[in-house]
């Protein structure tokens, strides 16, 4: 990602990232299912349950600008820290439904 920031830009390389990784899950859910019936299936959860696909977006984002301005290790620890936090989160919510 470095490399395509630098050259495009940050936002237009997390957006290429996000384009790719969403043609990778297509690919996989053909492959495995065989179907995108679990793409419906999903459409019809509660829109807290989608708070992943957000999330990985400002992880693409926190590993992009991330470790020029505060390093690897640090950049990596804030992420660990911000998954642990945000499952937390979740699952706190998810004994509340």
């Amino acid at each position: 990602m470095g490399e395509l920031g630098d050259r495009v830009g940050i936002v237009p390389a997390v957006a290429v990232s996000v384009i790719v990784s969403l043609g990778c899950g297509m690919i996989a859910l053909l492959v495995w299912e065989r179907s995108f019936a679990g793409l419906r299936a999903a459409a019809h959860e509660p829109a807290w349950l989608w708070i992943g696909g957000v999330m990985s977006v400002f992880i693409i984002f926190a590993v992009t600008i991330g470790p020029p301005r505060i390093g690897v290790t640090a950049t990596v620890a804030v992420v660990i820290a911000g998954n642990l936090v945000s499952a937390a989160i979740i699952d706190r919510l998810d004994r509340k439904s």
